[in-house]
């Protein structure tokens, strides 16, 4: 009994694995759960059980129910899923009652041939069961009725179908554990890759706030620098002061001087208004001296306060360099951690979806997707691995001059991909097409150039296609100055690379190329000057005739197939 226990509950976990496992169809995992839980219902039956212990098989079948109403969308719970158990059983004639005699009279009255009649015979009959539960769930999702005839012919079918199977005992143990492995294998791979997701999440967090820490030491180092320029041009002052204070105290000396002699000379004398006058100034430099002093005390201050903050700069200086040090090594983990993931994935998706052909650089993107976006993608991944029929194209594009598929993930994510001689090319994935639309000169000077230079602008458009405004300032940068944003494409991103591509983006936002040109042997003022003038003339153009462009896509047929593999070898292999 304790082995039948775990038996049921390997087998809910296998299902439960396959129910979440987006790289199988929907339709493949109906059939699956159903085959599996047939047989380790036929498994269970010829174990040498008591007689009333055969009532374990209705809830093994309660669990393909439970499964596959999951996998239709319309989940029941166990209650639910053990009424249409009873049901179908119900229906067909054979109750849980009169399915638990027959296996007791093989065991009990025919025990030597058990084995061999036991197997076909609950295979068959959980077959018929999960197939009759199917059409229920289905129906009972769209709002339709099913007849009783109806679960009658497509039970007695299943159950035809199932006879021509192979009922070696091993072979039967032999794949419930081969599916037990894959399950397990895709367990590992979900709590792999989560965990490394919250790895990178948490390391993304503490970077950033590292780097917060970093930059608030740089201000302060900023401040002290500013701080360092202020009290330099005080010092200044106060040399002035100083200077002004010993010739003050010079003059001060000798007013002293002179007042102590005419206070010998005074005793004799009644002359008030010499004794006013000497008062006066004597005030006046006792004032001057207090001003100073003043003056040279804020000094002292403030070359105090210079030491303390230029202490305090060198420990922050050897913050700053240990902040560096920490920030290096999250950056370190950072790409560990991404080349970790990159390996799940690859290993993964090489498993799941060997006939597809998935790049390198397709893997990096569907890095940057989260779990439910990638858990999507993988939905329409298992379509093209199992059943290409079942796919839904959505449209054909022409795209650099290949035919290739677009597939709705939803209402964000695109897939596009390219099928060839039975080959299935994974093109691209994204969130937006940045659609690229071109002015008529800028065609005639596309079209002028030789292929080496056409197939560098096109990799770059690629990009620029791909990116949008988010293109970087290694390929792209606003060119100050000009009316209409304008801005300039840089082939390949290289210093030494003289062609450049004269664009802005519409008020749709939509790229639009304007011209190009060669600034090589030109004086760069005059050559950006002319080409300024030309690109803006063609924008006017096109706001007064919005119509009158064309699509760059159209124009990727004219280039040789060479060419545009060349090109599109950034993105996708063909």
């Amino acid at each position: 009994m304790q082995d039948i226990k775990v038996r049921e509950q390997s087998l809910k976990e296998i299902l439960t694995s396959i129910v979440n496992d987006p790289s199988i169809p929907e339709t493949k995992k109906i059939d699956v759960i159903i085959h599996l839980t047939s047989l380790s219902c036929a498994v269970v039956a010829v174990q040498p059980i008591p007689f009333a212990d055969l009532f374990i098989l209705s809830p093994i079948q309660v669990v393909m129910v439970i499964a596959m109403s999951r996998v239709l969308g319309n989940p029941v719970g166990k209650n639910g899923a053990g009424e249409i158990v009873a049901s179908i059983a119900g229906v067909v004639g054979w109750g849980v009652l009169a399915q638990q005699a027959v296996l007791g009279l093989y065991k009990t009255v025919i025990p030597f041939m058990g084995g061999f009649t036991t197997l076909p015979l609950v295979y068959g009959a959980t077959i018929g069961l999960g197939y009759g539960a199917k059409t229920i769930l289905e129906a009972r999702k769209n709002d339709q009725y099913i007849s009783d005839q109806e679960i009658k012919r497509i039970q007695k079918e299943a159950r035809e179908e199932a006879k021509t199977n192979n009922w070696e005992f091993n072979q039967i143990i032999g794949e419930l554990n081969q599916w037990k492995n894959k399950a397990q294998k895709y367990q590992q791979y979900c709590e792999k890759l989560e965990k490394q997701q919250k790895e990178y999440e948490h390391l993304i967090i503490q970077n950033k706030y590292l780097f917060q820490q970093y930059q608030s030491l740089q201000n302060k180092l900023g401040k002290i620098e500013q701080l360092e320029i202020e009290i330099e041009n005080y010092r200044l002052k106060i040399n002035q002061v100083t200077q002004e204070k010993d010739n003050l105290t010079i003059k001060l000396n000798k007013a002293y001087n002179a007042r102590l002699e005419l206070e010998k000379t005074l005793k004799n004398t009644d002359d008030l208004k010499i004794k006013l006058e000497l008062e006066a100034e004597l005030k006046k430099r006792i004032e001057a001296e207090q001003f100073t002093q003043f003056y040279l005390d804020e000094a002292v201050k403030l070359e105090n306060n210079l030491r303390n903050l230029q202490s305090e700069n060198e420990v922050n200086v050897e913050k700053l360099k240990a902040k560096d040090i920490e920030i290096q090594e999250i950056e370190k983990q950072l790409d560990n951690l991404n080349q970790q993931r990159f390996d799940t994935l690859k290993e993964r998706f090489s498993y799941c979806y060997a006939s597809l052909i998935i790049s390198d650089k397709i893997l990096t993107q569907i890095l940057k997707l989260d779990s439910e976006e990638i858990n999507l993608l993988e939905r329409q991944f298992g379509l093209l691995e199992n059943t290409l029929d079942k796919v839904i194209f959505t449209k054909t594009i022409n795209y650099r001059g290949f035919n290739v598929q677009e597939i709705d993930c939803n209402c964000d994510i695109k897939l596009y991909v390219k099928i060839e001689n039975n080959r299935i090319f994974i093109v691209k994935i994204g969130y937006r097409e940045w659609n690229i639309i071109c002015s008529e000169k800028f065609l005639n000077y596309f079209s002028q150039l030789d292929e080496k230079s056409q197939i560098k602008i096109s990799i770059v458009i690629n990009y620029l296609e791909e990116k949008g405004v988010h293109l970087g300032a290694e390929n792209s940068s606003k060119i100050k100055g000009t009316n209409f944003n304008l801005r300039e494409l840089r082939p390949l991103s290289s210093n030494n690379e003289a062609i450049r591509i004269f664009y802005t983006f519409t008020p749709k936002r939509m790229p639009i190329l304007l011209g190009g040109g060669n600034k090589d042997n030109c004086n760069p003022i005059t050559w950006y000057k002319q080409q300024i003038k030309i690109a803006e003339k063609e924008y006017i153009n096109y706001l007064n005739n919005p119509n009158n462009v064309l699509s760059f896509d159209d124009f990727w047929s004219d280039m040789s197939l060479s060419a545009r593999q060349e090109a599109m070898s950034q993105f996708m292999v063909l």
